[in-house]
């Protein structure tokens, strides 16, 4: 969920603040992940001694030495894309016990385990040996699988994840052991599945291979998407896969707005107001198409339209804008960037008033046509 910077019009004046800043608070275990997850669309660089931070600081990791594999594989990715940063971003702290563990991996995955010694002191057996490529390392173990995500998160790159597609297939044999094979298969599916709806790529590379795989692979394939197509339940007001609703809120509720992207926003939509109330008009939007590299652009008009039918205090606002920015997913629900803010004055005749707004997915062509009623009382 995006977050908001408010619009206040207040009878005839529109006034625009600054699109709020998201500062750079120290991680918790969902903020991690979650940038973690979505690294590469904006390759946000300057958080990764954040992130590093959080390895060292946070004692979750110390029950979860399985996270090695993702983790590791991620920094080696991001090491090796920015092998001047990596110096000090490694000797900016002291690390220790399972963090310790993961960035001397990670290290050494990027062929930059000479730092491993020098900066972290320590020289772990695997140090000599030629560390693995991620595109030739067998896949016979859920934590391989897991080295092809955090390596995907840190790249963008569909490559890897594509390389748990062939793992699908059931005449390529993983182990000596077929039930164990199977479990494998079936981790391979979940994973891809699972990502499928969080990262518009790999939404597109099981699109593509389920038009080009046979067999097996492609009756897995097309039960995915078939699945989640039927999870992803059309709303009300939509155009193709473009979905929009508007909401008349209270500016109070705003602040529900500002809770991480993969928590739920309950809010309670307005149908009267008084003089002097702040309603929020808030549009929440998904399904947009997006370019090549990921970006949306969504716009919006935005007018209000009093009892007697004229427009109201002269808000007629058009271009504005809702989304524009790169994205991993089209399906997450967003919500505009900037909040119009209505506040009716003392002289507003009573009576309904009619809220109307025109939402645009540029890239898609698409157009949803919205209104809202609120009346306005005593």
């Amino acid at each position: 969920m995006k977050r908001f910077a408010a619009i206040v019009i207040s009878c005839i004046t529109l006034l625009s603040s600054a699109g709020a800043q998201q500062t750079n608070v120290s991680f918790d275990a969902n903020g991690a992940s979650q940038w973690m997850s979505d690294y590469y669309v904006n390759n946000d660089v300057a958080r990764v001694p954040d992130f590093l931070n959080w390895l060292r600081s946070d004692n979750a990791l110390a029950s979860h030495k399985s996270a090695e594999y993702p983790v590791s594989a991620f920094l080696a990715a991001v090491f090796s894309a920015n092998p001047s940063r990596v110096r000090s971003w490694v000797g900016s702290t002291r690390f220790t016990g399972n963090a310790k563990d993961y960035i001397e991996r990670a290290l050494w995955l990027a062929h930059q385990g000479d730092l491993v010694s020098e900066v972290l002191l320590d020289r772990p057996d695997y140090l000599p040996q030629t560390p693995p490529s991620m595109m030739s390392l067998p896949l016979n173990n859920p934590g391989a699988f897991d080295m092809m995500w955090g390596t995907f998160f840190a790249t963008g790159d569909t490559k890897y994840p594509a390389r748990l597609i062939d793992v699908l297939d059931p005449s390529i044999s993983l182990g000596n052991d077929k039930v164990m094979d199977a479990v494998l298969r079936q981790t391979a599916a979940w994973s891809l599945s699972s990502n499928m709806r969080n990262h518009e790529r790999v939404l597109r590379l099981l699109r593509q291979e389920s038009a080009a795989r046979k067999g097996v692979v492609r009756d897995v394939l097309m039960k995915m998407l078939a699945d989640y197509n039927a999870e992803n339940k059309p709303w009300p007001d939509q155009t193709g896969e473009f979905r929009a609703m508007l909401l008349l809120l209270s500016e109070d509720s705003l602040k529900k707005f500002g809770v991480p992207s993969d928590q739920g926003v309950s809010v309670t939509p307005l149908s009267s107001a008084k003089p002097g109330d702040h309603i929020a008009v808030k549009l929440a939007f998904a399904g947009m198409d997006l370019s090549d590299d990921l970006s949306a652009s969504v716009s919006y008009d935005f007018k209000v339209i009093g009892p007697n039918g004229s427009l109201y205090g002269g808000v007629n606002k058009t271009g504005l804008t809702a989304l524009n920015s790169r994205v991993p997913t089209r399906f997450r629900v967003f919500d505009n960037d900037a909040t119009p803010i209505v506040v009716f004055d003392a002289q507003a005749p009573l009576g309904k008033y009619t809220f109307s707004a025109v939402i645009r997915d540029n890239n898609g062509h698409h157009a949803l046509s919205l209104s809202q009623q609120i009346t306005l009382i005593r």
